[in-house]
Formats: structure tokens, sequence, C-alpha cells
């Protein structure tokens, strides 16, 4: 009897929905369950809108395939299905009611996924490629805020867009425009609308600390005009580590973590005998609330640190070594947080193999970028997070991960913007 011969491209969608989707509940709310459902109410459909998706969706499902899988036929097929997508992309994305549909926003995603996986990450230029995606979906989102009376958007699209902006915000040093900082516009609500609020003005301050570092190197000989702006940022810094730490005593009892101590000795990295206390809490998404909180924390800490450093530079005496004492406590705090970003884990990427995995590696993905870069940890340690970031870029198949992990996210400035691959809709929109 022959085999059951399976068409490459379902191969490819199986293959991608059983890494993306989770069917416990016990992962954050994702916009990935809402993809599966598209992709097969719209592989008959064949309008405009539904084609791109379809051909975005099956482009990242392709490439994911020949990733995971060392396929170099399916990846053929994903970068003529890309192609095809950016085609019908760029003639629909002047037309306002078509632009701002699920479909079209989900299929500016899912190209931007497309580029994770195949761009050439030791090329800077190919390698920022991917955030263009990004910038396009957040121009496609503006649209949909205002034309919100035309129709129905799905908001669980839009909290996800905006959440993984403010997320690379804040690793790319860009403010974030002010129609998409009220967190409450896009349906958060409970502990996680305080802590959006913390992220947003983490990224504020990311962007000026980016900002002032500028300042003090165009005048390296002469800073000591720049010291009052230096102490009002520390001072912000240390408002909002304070308005951080608030944040943990105003959330709910259900949402406070248990963690126990256990010695674990990673088996990738038998050089150093890493000490990681592994969680024991049941909800990944209570795991991944706090590691969102942990890494504001670290970037804020990262901050002062860096402030207080320019500040003694300045000064001298007893001033200066107060300031170094400061310093001393900062450094003590960071490794707390990494080590408690670390303990997570363990609980998290649990089976690489398992349903959802890519989705569990993505969780991980943010926090494990910002703790990599922190300057105070030990060398054995950063080796650990390195290679836990090397296992999410090949269970993702997205390099990104790779890539931003040998970057210090703390001492370079905001990546140089190049052409992006489609017409955004502004541009659309100012030529007609």
């Amino acid at each position: 009897m022959p085999g059951i011969s399976i068409n490459l491209e379902d191969q490819a969608v199986v293959e991608y929905l059983h890494r993306h989707i989770d069917c416990s509940g016990s992962m954050p709310t994702s916009i990935w369950p809402l993809l599966g459902t598209l992709s097969l109410q719209t592989r008959a459909d064949t309008s405009n809108v539904q084609t791109v998706f379809s051909l975005a969706f099956s482009a990242s499902s392709l490439a994911f395939l020949a990733r995971s899988r060392a396929m170099p036929a399916a990846m053929v097929l994903a970068e003529n299905k890309y192609i095809r997508a950016l085609t019908k992309l760029n003639a629909i994305i002047g037309d306002a009611e078509h632009a701002t549909s699920d479909e079209v926003l989900l299929a500016v995603m899912l190209m931007g996924n497309y580029e994770g996986i195949v761009c050439d990450f030791d090329s800077e230029r190919l390698f920022l490629t991917q955030f263009h995606h990004m910038d396009g979906a957040i121009a496609l989102l503006k649209l949909r805020q205002e034309h919100k009376h035309r129709g129905h958007f799905d908001q669980s699209i839009d909290r996800h867009i905006r959440r993984q902006t403010i997320r690379q915000s804040i690793y790319r040093g860009t403010s974030i425009p002010p129609w998409l900082q009220s967190g409450e516009a896009f349906g958060e609500n409970g502990p996680e609308l305080a802590l959006d609020i913390c992220l947003v003005k983490v990224s504020v301050l990311r962007h000026q600390g980016i900002e002032m570092v500028q300042r003090l190197t165009r005048a390296p000989g002469n800073t000591s005009h720049l010291e009052y702006d230096l102490e009002s940022l520390l001072l912000e810094a240390q408002e909002l580590d304070s308005l951080l730490i608030a944040w943990t005593f105003t959330a709910p009892c259900e949402c406070r973590p248990g963690i126990h101590q256990c010695e674990v000795i990673d088996t990738a990295y038998q050089e150093a005998s890493l000490g990681v206390r592994s969680s024991t809490d049941d909800s990944i998404a209570r795991i991944t609330l706090w590691n969102r909180y942990r890494g504001g924390r670290l970037v804020v800490n990262c901050i002062i640190e860096k402030v207080t450093n320019c500040i003694i530079r300045m000064r001298s005496g007893t001033m200066a070594l107060d300031a170094q004492a400061h310093i001393d406590d900062v450094r003590a705090l960071q490794r707390i947080l990494v080590d408690a970003i670390c303990a997570s884990v363990p609980r998290i990427m649990d089976d690489v193999e398992s349903p959802a995995s890519a989705v569990r590696a993505f969780v991980l993905s943010w926090p494990l970028t910002i703790a990599v870069a922190v300057p105070g940890i030990s060398d054995s340690q950063r080796q650990w997070i390195r290679l836990k970031l090397k296992l999410i870029s090949g269970i993702t198949t997205c390099g990104t991960f790779g890539k931003l992990a040998a970057i210090d996210l703390h001492n370079r400035k905001s990546p140089i913007a190049v052409a992006t691959p489609y017409v955004t809709p502004e541009r659309q929109y100012a030529m007609a």
C-alpha cells in the first residue's frame, strides 16, 4: 500500500501551528490561535485581502519548516510566496478599508517573521530589514485607530502589536508615539495595565538616555554644563525604579511568583557550575508578567549605573565615593533580577519539541535579551544566557535572538533607519 503523500505547504502549516498554538491554557493570551483560524478560512478565498494573508502565512510557515527541518525546497517555495505577498500588499496598502483589516495587519506581522527567519544576520542592513515590517504594522495600527468607526477590529491583534512595539522600542532606543502610549486604549487592564504604564516610561527613559550619551559624545572636552541634566535623568530613573517596585506591592497575590532554590547544572555548559533557581509557578502567563517587570527594572538600573558613572567622572572626594557605593548596590540588584529571569527558563522551556514550543521560546526571548547585556553579571552567566538565546533562535528559527545576544544593548546607539521594503501608508496617503 503506497504511503500517504503530504503536500509541502500543508506540512509546513501543520508544523507551524503545532509549534505556535498552545492548548493547555497555561500560556499568555496570544494571536497564534487566530492565525490558525484565519489560515484555514482564507485558503479557499481569492479576494486580495485574504490572498495577501494566505501568501504571508504560507511564506512564514514554509520558511519555518525549511529552517527547522533543513528542507531547501521549502525555502524556495517560501521565497516565491513572500514575493507574491509583497506584490499584493503594495497593491492594496493605499485602500484604508482593506489596509486596516485584521488579515492585512497580520500579514505584515507574518512577513516580518519571515524576514527574521531568512535574513542574513552577518549584515547589519539586512538584520534591520525585519524591523521595517514592524514599523509598517505600527503605521497600519495608527490607521486602525483613526478608522475605528468603520468596522470591528480584533483588539487582541492591536494589543499584541503594541506590546511588541514597546519591547522593541526599549532595546532599539526609539521613542513611542503619543497615540500608542495609552495601554488602556488597547484593552490593557488590571496588573498588566499598571505594568504597561511603567514599561512605556522605561522606553521613554531609554530614549532620553541615548540622547544624553550622544550629547556627551559631542562635548567630550567639557561636560560640566551637562551635570544638571545628568542629575535630572538620574532622578527620573530612580523615581521610575520606585514606581516599578510599587507595582509589585499592588499586583494581586495570585500574580506573585513562588520560587524555590535548587541547583541546576546545565549540560550544555559544563565549564561553569551555574546555579539556577527553578520557578515553581504553574502559570507561564504569571512568569511572563514578572519577567516583563524584571526586564524593565534591569533597563532602568543599567541607565542609573551609566548616568552615575558619568557623574562620578565630574566629581571628586566624598560625593564620588558615595556614588560608587550606590553603583555597587545597583549591580547587586541587577544580579538578583537576572537570577530571577534565569530561574524561569527551566519551567517555560521544559520540552523543545512540545506543542507551542516556539511560543514558549518567544516568551523568554525579550527578558533574556535584556539580561545578557547587563554589565554586572558574571562571564559564566552571560555565556549561559547566550546559549539559551541560541537555543531560542533554533526553536523559533529566528536568527534575531542569536544576533541580539552578541549586542551590548546598553552601549549601542539606536539603529539607523534604511529604506522600507514597501510603501508605508503615511507615504501613500501623502501622495494621494
